[in-house]
């Protein structure tokens, strides 16, 4: 929202424009967002300016603290911004920005024309404040990096020790890559004398590993289901992957 504002300075004299920071129909963006502003001295003349953010005082028996902002002499246009949340002037008051934050209560705008004792002056103060929108403030953490899909698993004969080209059955289904076009045969490996090898070595953990899941899940199996085809054959696939470790 913008908001216009014109003064009066009479010769040497010293005016102050106080805009208050919390907006209480805001919410909880209250003391959010950013003040923009636009100075112009009219007819070409020229004052002083200075621009403070007003901070709460921090206890009872303390007074109100001023963080200089902009200071300009003798100048006919100012400009500037305010955004308490990134503003690295509020950083020299503490190091909890959250709490300075919290504390600011208004943006002073302090003209001079103590200077001039012939020249009354018209100034022009135009200032826009830009509050979040309604709700929640936005959450300061960056943004996760995107979960990439794992690779695809190896099937048929991209594995090490399949037959191409060979069509079986599988649980039934039919065209489906049997036991023996899919699955290494471990053995093989094992026999060449490659156990000392630290490639060997891996390879004789993971078949007893496997032969391992295997057994558990053959004993899983209930022995009550002779009449359930896939069963049956998913108990003959376990006795033919353990018969490869």
């Amino acid at each position: 929202m913008a908001e216009r504002t014109k003064l009066q300075l009479a010769t040497g004299e010293r005016q102050k424009l106080r805009l208050r920071w919390p907006d209480q129909a805001a919410g909880c963006s209250s003391r959010l967002g950013r003040l923009d502003w636009s100075v112009v001295v009219l007819d070409e003349l020229t004052v002083d300016l200075e621009v403070f953010a007003e901070l709460a005082p921090e206890g009872p028996e303390s007074s109100p603290g001023l963080v200089l902002l902009q200071e300009s002499f003798r100048n006919r246009t100012f400009t500037g911004s305010f955004e308490p949340t990134t503003d690295p002037r509020l950083h020299a008051v503490g190091n909890d920005i959250s709490t300075i934050v919290e504390r600011v209560e208004a943006v002073i705008f302090d003209f001079n024309n103590s200077f001039s004792w012939m020249t009354g002056k018209d100034v022009e103060i135009v200032a826009l404040r830009v509050r979040p929108p309604a709700g929640p403030p936005k959450s300061t953490m960056p943004p996760l990096l995107s979960l990439r899909p794992c690779s695809p698993p190896p099937r048929g004969n991209t594995l090490a020790g399949s037959k191409p080209n060979h069509i079986g059955r599988s649980n039934g289904v039919r065209g489906a890559m049997g036991i023996d076009s899919v699955a290494p045969e471990l053995r093989l490996e094992l026999a060449k004398g490659r156990t000392s090898s630290p490639n060997g070595q891996h390879l004789l953990w993971f078949a007893g590993l496997l032969d391992a899941f295997l057994a558990t899940a053959e004993d899983k199996c209930p022995d009550d289901a002779a009449d359930c085809d896939w069963l049956t054959d998913v108990r003959l696939r376990i006795g033919a992957l353990r018969d490869l470790c």
